[in-house]
């Protein structure tokens, strides 16, 4: 069963095979990519399809692993 910390290992490991990129902020350009409270999930990118494709693809994994049988 993935949790929501198993869903930041993921969220990590498809930033470091660079699959992933975060928003970058302020002048030491800080990296920012994801920042879950409670119930809730939100994601800072750069608008581009590889992305998109790959939040998605997270989320169905994530969603596929989490639903009860």
């Amino acid at each position: 069963m993935v949790d929501g910390e198993g869903f930041s290992g993921m969220m990590m490991k498809a930033i470091g095979e660079r699959n992933f990129m975060g928003y970058t902020i302020g002048s030491k350009d800080v990296d920012v990519s994801l920042k879950q409270v409670a119930n809730d999930t939100l994601f800072f990118v750069d608008p581009s399809p590889c992305n998109v494709v790959c939040i998605k693809a997270l989320l169905s994994y994530f969603e596929f692993e989490v639903e009860p049988c």
